[in-house]
């Protein structure tokens, strides 16, 4: 359902979000913190309790609908039901080809120690990112989309 993909620890006059932006300043320890405060944030894109209940306070900031911010596969069961609805949507119209020059947005590889000027060649060598990622569906070539389904292959390799 995509009405439920939306950050719901915001500053709001209504009441139904205050406990929500509590928890979220509770988790980050800091009282002035929004989802906004969290747009590329690293915090998002880990394996710990707070990642998780980040990614589920504020999915759009963290980016789990998104195929630049990255978000891993298997970090993405915290994400609201709509999220890889929108990811699968915006990969069905991508081409088979390779784009190195994306890489630099994916936010989970920025977030990485990975060296970011690398290729889609570089890349796809390193695990997990082909496998978890929205890496495959930038750089499908390089990731081998063509034999195998990785999550985030464009169907166009098929």
């Amino acid at each position: 359902d995509m009405d439920a993909f939306k950050d719901i620890a915001v500053v709001s006059i209504r009441d139904d979000t205050a406990a929500y932006l509590a928890r979220l300043r509770d988790v980050l320890g800091d009282e002035t913190a929004t989802c906004l405060s969290l747009q590329r944030n690293p915090l998002c894109y880990g394996y710990t309790a707070a990642s998780f209940a980040l990614r589920f306070l504020c999915p759009v900031s963290c980016g789990c609908g998104s195929l630049d911010d990255g978000i891993i596969m298997d970090t993405n069961g915290y994400c609201p039901d709509g999220a890889l609805d929108q990811i699968e949507s915006w990969i069905e119209a991508m081409p088979c080809v390779d784009n190195s020059s994306a890489l630099q947005n994916i936010g989970a590889l920025r977030a990485s120690n990975l060296d970011l000027g690398g290729s889609c060649a570089e890349i796809s060598k390193a695990e997990p990112w082909c496998k978890k990622t929205s890496v495959a569906a930038f750089c499908p070539v390089s990731c081998g989309c063509s034999d195998n389904s990785h999550p985030f292959c464009p169907p166009s390799c098929q």
